[in-house]
Formats: structure tokens, sequence, C-alpha cells
């Protein structure tokens, strides 16, 4: 009964490292897409790939936020908004 215990324990561990591993490299790919983005100077294009890579929690993403909210890249610039995203 142990032995099963933990199997079922360890399958449902590995799935939720494979669904966190597929949100990673998802928010990956969007960062590098903006990045892109920004490169080319094409901010409308960025602002929303960053957007949707925050809104699934990653960092450097929200930090890229920051900057084009603290000098208006692609978006009205907004220092208070700016600054929550640095925040998070």
């Amino acid at each position: 009964m142990k032995k099963i215990c933990l199997l079922l324990v360890f399958f449902l561990f590995l799935s939720a490292c494979s669904a966190f591993a597929d949100e990673t490299a998802e928010t990956t790919a969007l960062i590098e897409q903006a990045r892109a983005a920004i490169e080319a100077g094409d901010f409308e294009t960025a602002v929303p790939l960053l957007q949707k890579a925050a809104d699934a929690g990653d960092a450097l993403a929200c930090f890229y936020l920051g900057h084009c909210y603290g000098y208006g890249w692609g978006v009205d610039q907004d220092p208070g908004k700016a600054a929550d995203y640095y925040r998070l």
C-alpha cells in the first residue's frame, strides 16, 4: 500500500513539473519574441507579449513592462504603473 501511495505522489509530482516546464517554455518564447520586437522598435507588438508572460508570473516580463511604462514605449508613460511592475 505504501508503494502505491508513493508511486501516486511521484506521478503527481512529475505531472506538476511538466506543466511548469511547459509554462516556462511558453513564457520564454513570448519574452524572446518581445525582445526581438523591442530591438526592431516595435513596442506595440512587444507590450502584449510581455503582458501575457507577466500574467503567467514571469519576473523578467514584469521588469521589461516596467521599462515600457517608465519610458512610454508602446504605452502611455506611467511611472506608477512602472513601479508596480518593478515590484512584482
